[in-house]
């Protein structure tokens, strides 16, 4: 491949990921605003904290919240800055990937790979998330170390591993090629990568009592507690969906396992690498009991991606003998099946983020600094209020997560007793249901507003008597 053919390919990565960025500019979930809120509340000087005087680690992105704190710091809004983060981010990985399959002689294999990763709906779902900062460490990271610089290999994995725990998943992978393959990369891989992290832990520690986030913790207390989805059913159901919204999407898995089938003959690294990652968050998960989360499958794209560009580059020939631009058109449709999704978030916004918003202004002017609002969804109104919260869920409430595991719902309310609750109305199945509809519920509490809005978003707000 010529640089200038390389060139366009890169610029053509960078051109729709800026583009999917702007598709996905409306997309506005709950959980990046935990970390959001962490990030604002450090660059204020209130601590690296969700709740003032709190030290709990309900983050699962502490390297990216301080770089959000920096740049609030400097004036930068914070959302902004992280959408700004997540579209630089898809463009780097789309491009990381695409020279990663070309240095090992599969450069038209890396030019659909990079397109398919930075146009595919969960990747454009997850903006706001550090999930795609993520992705940049990891393969920016793998870059290093197959360009012979296991040093910078380290450094930017325990990044990425600072970034999200998971990271510690391709550091181990990439250790392991190394140890078999050139033992004094190995060692300088290994010291780059715990230095940093061993020193993070030392502070986390000293900082929260604990080196890693609680986030662990919560979601195997969800997951126990039964009332959310299973982490299998929960990717097939977030597979089939997505399939709904664009069946053509099937093409990529098909072609995915076209690739896959070429990988096992080939032993193509950066395939087995991502191959073993993905099987190895899944068994994790699992074993672990994590329930469902749309964006905990995200960590399968990089690898679905590059099957898919692998098993594109091996019907081409075929694609040849039909047409001269057959293969340049599956492309383009398999791009545009991958980015027409996007749309629902134009034509038909999901209303969360403006109700959660409407109704974090209401409680910054009638609820006392002092006082509490308990919810199920913190972060949108947590940032957007600035008042003190009372997690249900116990991502940053530890006391509630052994009684989350047991189904005793009701505990934080019961025990901990908040001045404030803000539930959806309906209330959501099992959890908030659980808490307004135990017998005492309207001795203690007095419904006070209520936020119009389409359901199951509309909110009201209860205050204790």
């Amino acid at each position: 491949m010529t640089p200038e053919e390389r060139r366009r390919i890169c610029v053509a990565i960078s051109v729709l990921a800026v583009i999917v960025g702007g598709l996905y500019e409306l997309v506005n979930f709950d959980d990046p605003y935990i970390t959001f809120r962490y990030a604002r509340n450090w660059a204020d000087g209130n601590g690296f904290v969700f709740n003032t005087g709190e030290r709990v680690m309900g983050t699962t992105a502490p390297f990216y919240a301080l770089i959000l704190g920096a740049g609030a710091l400097a004036g930068i809004d914070i959302p902004f800055l992280a959408g700004c983060m997540t579209v630089a981010s898809i463009a780097l990985v789309g491009i990381l990937i695409f020279r990663l399959l070309e240095h090992e002689g599969h450069a038209v294999a890396g030019a659909v790979a990079g397109l398919i990763i930075v146009t595919h709906p969960l990747i454009g779902d997850t903006q706001g998330f550090e999930l795609n900062f993520f992705f940049a460490f990891v393969f920016g990271g793998a870059w290093s170390y197959r360009k012979g610089r296991p040093g910078v290999a380290g450094l930017l994995l325990a990044l990425a591993t600072l970034t999200r725990a998971d990271g510690c998943v391709p550091a181990g992978l990439i250790g392991c090629h190394a140890l078999f393959s050139d033992r004094r990369a190995f060692w300088t891989f290994v010291i780059t990568f715990a230095l940093p992290v061993s020193i993070a832990a030392t502070a986390a520690y000293d900082y929260f009592g604990h080196p890693l986030p609680g986030t662990l913790e919560a979601k195997r207390a969800m997951g126990q507690s039964g009332f959310w989805r299973n982490y299998l059913y929960g990717g097939a159901r977030v597979a089939a969906l997505y399939l709904l919204l664009s069946p053509l999407m099937v093409g990529v898995l098909v072609l995915a396992a076209i690739g896959a089938k070429r990988t096992w003959h080939d032993r193509t690294w950066l395939a087995c690498v991502l191959a073993f990652w993905a099987v190895t968050v899944a068994t994790t998960y699992t074993i672990l009991g994590i329930p469902s989360a749309y964006h905990y499958y995200t960590q399968f794209v990089p690898c679905l991606a590059v099957l898919a560009g692998l098993g594109t580059e091996h019907v081409r020939a075929r694609l040849a003998k039909i047409h001269p631009r057959a293969f340049h058109a599956a492309v383009a449709i398999l791009i545009v099946a991958q980015i027409w999704p996007a749309h629902r978030g134009i034509t038909n916004p999901e209303p969360r983020f403006n109700l959660y918003r409407e109704a974090a202004e209401h409680l910054a002017v009638h609820v006392d600094p002092e006082h509490r609002v308990a919810a199920v969804e913190i972060g949108i109104v947590g940032y957007f209020s600035g008042v003190r919260v009372l997690d249900l869920v116990g991502l940053t409430e530890p006391r509630v997560r052994a009684r989350m595991a047991e189904g005793d719902v009701a505990w934080a309310v019961r025990e901990l007793r908040p001045e404030y609750l803000l539930f959806h109305d309906p209330p959501w199945q099992s959890i908030e249901t659980g808490i307004v509809d135990t017998e005492d519920f309207d001795d203690r509490y007095d419904r006070i507003h209520t936020f119009s809005g389409e359901p199951p978003f509309r909110m009201a707000l209860y205050r204790r008597k």
